[in-house]
């Protein structure tokens, strides 16, 4: 029995916190010690340092009633104990059977509850394979490590980080009151909640200086009204104009007074929140060591699948960034290295016939860049093959004269495209065509970026960008059609003044000289669809010269604004995917900024360039697809209008209706190779038309999506009765996800 009974519930909430967070530090620092055992050997201390992190996990699951992580943390805690006492040996079975309980372990830590002891199914059997080697060791009078086919797998290397120290648990300062720790353990979700107020409190402060900036302004105006009234004093006697100057100066002094005040509060106020969103940044960083067990795990678990020996380097893990990057960078990069050793390494006979080492190498390498952190994922394997993205970008509907023309650098963009692979099965190990969409989608919503660079025979490198922080970003402001734009600061190279004589046109379209080289000139309008005046041959034009990796581009603009700092903001579930969009941002004035993705900028203007190196005039919709048309059928126009925004930003041509019977009047005039369709709707409502098309002898091959907020099991299984090829709830629908499903049934 627990003291959870003799605990209030706010209390309780506050133990099962600290609870979580420090059982997954032992979780965390169990699963290194074992990697540190495997590769040295048996090592004393060691063991004795996993015995104890194991005891201490254990007796805080079972003092506070988490019984589930208690039952299976004291299996762990023998089995090491029968590794600690020599009886057996850390064999790679072994190193299996004990991962795979932390990784289970984890989950308890995380989703289990006080007095909840109802062992999940994988649970269960997890305790179950534990205690069978328990017993395999007691009913063997001289236990002997069990024997297994030796196989290349058994040369998995593991580096530890060169420049990280081993973690260990923070300790109290020495110079701490007494009874009083340096340390305490705050919730993320408390912290999360606290950055967000202080994000809210800047925006406030940014509100509150361009009121100031009012203030400045009418305090000038009153001094052109007190003139005014001074001239008009002296061409009159009457005593209404001395009155009228005397208020006016007394007007004049108060607000210069209140003006004074106001500005020395605000200096005051920007010092203190600059100084607490410092602080609460700190409070939220993590450090990027933190991805190595896993990413380790990674590699050795996908490195035996595949019979591949591999090599995981993993330096300048003491940098830091947000938690917040961190936690949703941590899957999408599990992705990436599961791709690199399945796809990337070659077997190790392939290996050796090309003349490299028989062991593979995967390096995950950051290193400090301006307001950044770039980390970089390297592998030295077979490299990307060009010919086959050239292949399948052909398959997919692009004419082969297009395709031919693509750089190597467009090329390798369309790998981030939803659903593209040149992989033709699905692999066990890494899935096919899954990981480099859900990087770039992840590094858009954190305002990170996202690089490739592949070399045949010689390995591929993705390099990450991530922000230090997802609150405040600095960017510079242009204007387009008198609407603010931003751009991060860090991707600015140059603002220009460009002069007709300034451009020339070497055949595919204007460059300007620019450091050293010719950098191409595209309107930025152009390239998000935002309306702006024509500029006149002879007119003088404002450009902001883009750097993203190895390529420059330089967008006009109508003007430049300011540099200044900014808290981006997400654009929802149904907006997150908006091409050249990363988010949205308050102005001080009020205003709305979008914030824009330069990395998808400068991707779209060499696409755009090559378009019209080709003859056409169309922007590449990076898809191949934009030929294929689209009827979406809903009675909302607020839905029908956001889904055929965010279905044409794709590359798709959209038709509408209204109803069901709309519909097929639609498809009785129009070609379509696809129908999205809500379930509730009038007349006719999507069930029937969906019944409809599919029993129809010339609109049966046509794929169905139904979206609707109805979501309980009763109509999922009525939609897919009627026949429709995939079931979407609105509130868990994302473009991400709509456009992957899209792709999946053309």
């Amino acid at each position: 029995m627990s003291f959870n009974d003799d605990l209030d519930p706010d209390q309780l909430v506050e133990l099962e916190q600290i609870f979580r967070a420090e059982g997954l530090e032992h979780v965390k620092r169990l699963a290194e010690i074992l990697f540190e055992i495997e590769e040295k050997g048996a090592d004393e201390e060691l063991l004795i340092e996993a015995f104890r992190q194991a005891h201490n996990l254990k007796g805080s699951a079972a003092l506070l009633g988490f019984e589930r992580v208690a039952r299976l943390t004291h299996r762990i805690e023998d089995v090491i104990g029968v590794i600690k006492r020599g009886d057996q040996t850390l064999t790679p079975a072994t190193m299996d059977l004990l991962l795979g309980g932390l990784d289970v372990i984890r989950e308890g830590v995380n989703l289990s509850k006080p007095g909840d002891d109802t062992l999940t199914i994988e649970e269960q059997a997890t305790l179950t394979t534990l205690e069978q080697w328990l017993a395999a060791c007691d009913t063997s009078p001289t236990p002997r490590p069990p024997t297994e086919p030796r196989s290349q797998v058994d040369k998995v290397v593991v580096q530890a980080p060169e420049t990280s120290p081993p973690r260990t648990m923070p300790e109290p300062s020495r110079s701490a009151p007494e009874g009083q720790d340096a340390f305490i353990r705050v919730a993320v979700d408390a912290l999360n909640s606290l950055t967000a107020q202080v994000d809210d409190l800047f925006e406030a402060q940014v509100q509150a200086e361009t009121m100031g900036q009012e203030l400045s302004r009418l305090r000038h105006g009153l001094d052109q009204l007190l003139t005014g009234v001074q001239t008009l004093r002296s061409e009159s006697t009457s005593s209404v104009a001395d009155d009228t100057e005397d208020l006016a100066n007394l007007m004049n002094v108060r607000l210069e007074a209140a003006t004074e005040h106001f500005h020395r509060d605000m200096q005051g106020l920007s010092r203190r929140i600059r100084k607490a969103q410092e602080e609460v940044g700190r409070m939220g960083l993590a450090t990027l060591d933190s991805l190595h067990v896993k990413l380790r795990r990674q590699v050795r678990e996908v490195s035996r699948t595949t019979n591949k020996p591999v090599e995981l380097r993993f330096q300048g893990g003491e940098y830091a960034v947000d938690r917040r990057v961190l936690d949703a960078l941590t899957e999408p990069l599990v992705h990436l290295i599961r791709n690199a050793v399945d796809h990337g390494i070659e077997s190790e006979d392939q290996r050796q016939a090309a003349g490299k080492p028989p062991t593979g190498l995967v390096e995950v390498r950051a290193r400090h860049l301006g307001d950044s952190v770039e980390l970089s994922i390297r592998d030295d394997g077979r490299g990307i093959d060009l010919v086959a993205v050239r292949q399948t970008l052909v398959e997919a509907g692009r004419p082969p004269k297009e395709v031919d023309e693509l750089t190597d650098d467009q090329l390798t963009d369309r790998l981030f495209d939803s659903g593209f692979s040149t992989q033709r099965q699905v692999s066990e190990v890494s899935g096919r065509g899954v990981g480099l969409d859900v990087v770039k989608h992840t590094m858009d919503r954190v305002g990170g970026e996202v690089r490739l660079e592949t070399s045949a025979g010689q390995g591929t490198t993705i390099s990450l960008r991530l922000p230090l922080s997802m609150s405040t970003v600095r960017c510079l402001l242009v204007s387009l059609g008198n609407r603010p734009l931003a751009i991060p600061a860090a991707n600015v190279q140059k603002v220009l003044i460009l002069q007709p004589a300034d451009l020339l046109d070497l055949g595919h379209g204007e460059v300007v000289e620019f450091g050293g080289g010719h950098v191409p000139v595209t309107p930025l309008q152009d390239l998000i669809g935002m309306a702006s005046p024509t500029w006149a041959p002879q007119s003088t034009r404002t450009a902001v010269v883009l750097q993203f990796g190895d390529r420059r581009w330089a967008l006009t603009v109508d003007d430049v604004l300011e540099y200044t700092q900014i808290i981006v903001k997400p654009l929802g579930d149904l907006l997150e995917r908006v091409p050249a969009v990363s988010g949205i941002a308050l102005l001080g004035d009020g205003d709305l900024a979008l914030v824009l993705n330069p990395g998808d900028l400068v991707r779209a203007a060499g696409s755009r360039a090559q378009a019209v190196g080709a003859g056409s005039t169309t922007p590449d919709t990076s898809s191949g697809l934009a030929e294929r048309v689209i009827l979406v059928v809903d009675d909302s126009i607020a839905t029908r209008s956001l889904e055929r925004s965010l279905l044409e930003s794709a590359g798709y041509k959209v038709l509408t209706a209204t109803d069901g019977f709309d519909a097929l009047d639609v498809l009785g005039r129009s070609r379509c190779d696809l129908v999205i369709t809500d379930a509730q709707m009038p007349h006719m409502n999507g069930f029937e038309l969906t019944r409809t098309l599919k029993s129809h002898a010339t609109l049966a091959h046509l794929p169905v999506i139904m979206i609707t907020s109805l979501g309980s099991p009763e109509d999922i299984e009525q939609g897919m009765a009627s026949g429709a090829d995939a079931y979407v709830v609105k509130k868990n629908l994302t473009q991400h996800e709509l456009v992957s499903t899209i792709n999946q049934l053309l």
